[in-house]
């Protein structure tokens, strides 16, 4: 849905929100009441099993999104809304995402939530041999349920520079996530604030945020195993504030 915006203060504290009203601010906000959301992202799938095992589903008491990948090992969704909003640029004052998820197996998963170039191959970093040119967001990888910062610009392989280790996603329990972002003077680089469950876990700059391409609001996940796993979210949504 469009603004007016839900409160996002229990997600990133440091948005400046009594100022939205300005038409400075954009962005989106998603409580999945339906599925109408899905008809504004592009989806790519992988089915390796080809048994169309997958679910996608808004069935939860307020607005749940349930997102079931199938049963092979490697199979994945990833969402990207269909228009890219964010570049990260002279003209972007401030940038922030949020999202409250949980996976079924946090260290059997893989997944992805932030900004990310449209790119259909799909978009869960730091996994198999393809790779993203330019993202900037949270994951977690398969083996560990750390939760990692992810900030890449013009990336020649799958490393992904960022942080390692900010917080531990755990089996089955909801988690707030929150990534404020404050582009400085200088090209490529950026103040780039995270929050998980409310609380500043990183405060740093960082020179690898990728300001020469627009990105889209993203979300992935990925099987771990030969399972059929599964990813929910109560809320996800990003906004912007351009630059006087």
């Amino acid at each position: 849905m469009n603004a007016p915006f839900a409160s996002i203060k229990d997600y990133v504290p440091s948005w400046r929100e009594q100022q939205e009203q300005s038409d400075r601010y954009f962005g989106r906000h998603w409580d999945f009441l339906n599925d109408n959301f899905l008809n504004e992202f592009t989806i790519t799938m992988v089915d390796g099993g080809t048994d169309a095992g997958q679910v996608r589903a808004c069935n939860g008491l307020g607005g749940v999104f349930t997102l079931t990948n199938n049963d092979a090992d490697n199979d994945n969704h990833t969402f990207q809304e269909k228009a890219e909003n964010i570049l990260f640029s002279t003209g972007l004052e401030e940038a922030c995402f949020y999202g409250e998820i949980k996976v079924g197996d946090a260290d059997q998963t893989d997944w992805f939530l932030g900004f990310g170039i449209t790119d259909t191959t799909g978009l869960v970093p730091g996994t198999g041999s393809e790779y993203v040119t330019d993202l900037l967001g949270l994951k977690s990888d398969d083996g560990d349920a750390s939760i990692d910062l992810a900030v890449e610009k013009n990336a020649a392989d799958n490393t992904y520079l960022g942080e390692a280790g900010l917080g531990t996603i755990e089996d089955d329990t909801y988690i707030k996530l929150g990534v404020h972002v404050t582009p400085t003077a200088t090209a490529g680089e950026a103040r780039i604030r995270v929050y998980i469950n409310g609380v500043k876990v990183k405060d740093a700059v960082y020179t690898t945020v990728p300001d020469d391409e627009a990105l889209a609001f993203s979300f992935a996940f990925q099987n771990g195993t030969a399972a059929a796993h599964t990813m929910t979210s109560k809320v996800m949504g990003y906004r912007g504030r351009l630059a006087a």
